[in-house]
């Protein structure tokens, strides 16, 4: 498996390179040259492009000839958002079908997994925030094998295709709940966060909120209301290893005080997938909200390693 190629681009001309339709929606000097870095791909993993997770999850599936229907169906629907149901990107006519998707993305997996991204074929625009503006799935599949990749930056754009893109293009709830989950193990300081019941004051929600935004990036967030059993079971879930639970044979005396604290009838748990934080930050940040709601613990959750975020996301956001 290799890599980058020998000889280093280091400067283009962006009517070289990008297309008629970019250059055209961007208002761009297709005679302005550019410097080309090369850089981690892994950097591009942002709640701006959810995307990634998705594009992540189908490279590792075919690779590893593992869930391929699962990864198939998902990239499906994803495309069938970004595109509105066209199933035709602009710009690329040849992109007609998700079929013809599928076969350019496979044919891309194939060439960057011996080559990497060539920068004599393709360099990745990236604009504001580090947002990259073109270029998804070859930073996607660079991203999967630990490659760098050439890019010019064009701090003047910005493009945002998070959470709340995907649900304005009537992407299938389910779908995106599972990309959020995709971005939770494939991001490397992700958390997850419940705002109990409890904590139901609207301006402090809202406030709660705020802090989130302002620490850290908010990959994906919902709301749900269950029952008191289902609450019971997803408590269990989240600190059923510790001592202070009790144990099944004397009913759990202490969760249950615990739950029925955090909990009120009609109210909703906020949950939310984090990221960028480092874990003293979003203990800080943990403590400030309990401070806003002044009801000691019971107004919010905060997973503190890798494992206990993943663990609470599929539990919280698969649940029946």
């Amino acid at each position: 498996m290799r890599i980058q190629t020998e000889k280093k681009i280091t400067e283009i001309r962006i009517g070289d390179y990008f297309s008629r339709f970019f250059m055209n929606g961007w208002h761009l000097d297709p005679n302005q040259c550019l410097p080309v870095e090369y850089v981690d791909a892994e950097q591009f993993l942002k709640p701006e492009r959810l995307d990634l997770a998705c594009k992540l999850f189908y490279i590792e599936c075919r690779e590893k000839g593992q869930r391929q229907k699962l990864a198939k169906k998902l990239y499906t629907e994803h495309i069938r958002a970004f595109t509105q149901g066209t199933f035709t990107e602009p710009g690329t006519e040849s992109k007609d079908s998700i079929y013809r998707y599928l076969e350019c993305f496979d044919a891309l997996i194939d060439d960057i997994r011996e080559h990497g991204v060539d920068a004599g074929k393709s360099v990745i625009p990236v604009g504001e925030g580090n947002g990259i503006l073109d270029g998804s799935h070859r930073v996607a599949i660079a991203m999967y094998y630990h490659q760098k990749v050439p890019i010019v930056r064009l701090p003047q754009i910005r493009k945002v295709y998070d959470y709340v893109f995907f649900q304005g293009r009537g992407i299938q709830a389910e779908a995106l709940r599972y990309m959020a989950y995709l971005y939770l193990i494939y991001d490397r300081h992700s958390y997850v966060a419940c705002l109990w019941p409890k904590a139901r004051e609207r301006g402090k929600r809202k406030l709660c909120e705020q802090l989130l935004h302002r620490q850290s990036g908010i990959v994906y967030q919902e709301r749900k209301r269950v029952s008191y059993q289902k609450f019971f079971q997803w408590m269990l879930g989240l600190y059923g290893g510790q001592a202070w639970v009790g144990s099944r044979e004397e009913g759990y005396p202490g969760l249950t005080k615990k739950a029925k604290a955090c909990y009120f009838r009609g109210g909703s748990t906020g949950i939310y997938i984090l990221t960028g934080g480092t874990l003293e930050e979003m203990t800080a940040l943990k403590k400030e909200i309990r401070q806003v709601f002044g009801i000691g613990n019971h107004s919010i959750h905060m997973t503190d390693t890798k494992a206990e975020a993943v663990d609470a996301g599929r539990q919280l956001l698969f649940s029946k």
